[in-house]
């Protein structure tokens, strides 16, 4: 029987262990390398290992089904949590070839090759609203969400949320601000622990990704928040220095920048780089 390629593979959100013992890092490193790359009659199976933030998680296996049906030979395993654990996993020595980050400070607190590193997509907040929730209409009616889930500030979608929250304080009062954080019930790992929370209705709202509530296929209510409230979202890439195959990573990259994937990446409800979306050719 012939080879038959495999899809993508979405492996753990936690690939290593921060707080590994000696032993164990040495085994996972040497199996790492041992499974970089593997035989398959006359052909060598490239495996690419694409570390991205959690938000990312329905594009980026999209783009990776895509990369590996336009290369020959790869398979991409790809690798979905809050960007600042990925950057510390990176850092512990968590082998990964492609870095794609919700936040360009989590990139850049990792050694990485910057002639590599590019923005690729941009996003914005929303508020999630528990489907049936009524009577808010405007980010001054946050105040009246009684129960409502954050990222950690740790996270990206945290730290945006807190930019956001102080910046709108600004303009509808301290008052308002005092009540909106003490209806605040959890602070989650991620943005989609904290949607997730919001479609089973064990929160009345969460602050998300535009992406994440288009992702949620109307489960969730949109409360949309004023661009004067709220920074633009910058999305980052770029090949760690210790990637194993740097070649397939660089090609890897170039492909999140093509036409097709920013194409992939707006039909998920990501803004794409505008110089990137053009016709083929042009």
């Amino acid at each position: 029987m012939g080879w038959k390629r495999s899809h993508v593979r979405i492996v753990s959100p936690r690939p290593f262990p921060l707080l590994a013992s000696a032993n164990r890092w040495y085994l996972a490193i040497v199996l790492a390398v041992a499974i970089a790359t593997c035989f398959v009659g006359s052909n060598v199976v490239v495996r690419l290992t694409v570390f991205a933030a959690a938000s990312l998680r329905e594009p980026i296996t999209a783009i990776a089904r895509s990369f590996e049906r336009a290369t020959a030979d790869v398979k991409v395993l790809a690798s979905f949590a809050g960007s600042n654990t990925l950057a510390a996993q990176i850092n512990h020595g968590a082998p990964a070839d492609v870095f794609a980050s919700a936040s360009t400070k989590n990139l850049d607190e990792c050694k990485i090759d910057r002639s590599t590193r590019r923005i690729f997509a941009h996003n914005r907040l929303q508020v999630a609203l528990r489907a049936g929730l009524n009577g808010i209409a405007t980010i001054a009616d946050l105040r009246n969400v009684k129960h409502l889930v954050v990222a950690d500030r740790a996270v990206p979608a945290g730290a945006y949320s807190e930019a956001f929250l102080a910046k709108a304080a600004v303009r509808y009062g301290q008052g308002w601000l005092t009540k909106v954080r003490s209806n605040i019930v959890s602070r989650e790992p991620d943005v989609k622990a904290v949607l997730a929370k919001v479609i089973v209705g064990e929160a009345d709202g969460g602050i998300v990704y535009a992406s994440d509530i288009l992702s949620a296929k109307g489960k969730v209510a949109a409360l949309d928040i004023p661009d004067s409230v709220a920074e633009r979202i910058h999305y980052a890439v770029a090949m760690p220095a210790s990637a194993q195959n740097k070649p397939m990573a660089r090609r890897f990259i170039e492909f999140l920048l093509s036409h097709p994937s920013q194409q992939l990446l707006a039909g998920s409800g990501f803004i794409p780089v505008v110089n990137a979306v053009r016709k083929p050719g042009r």
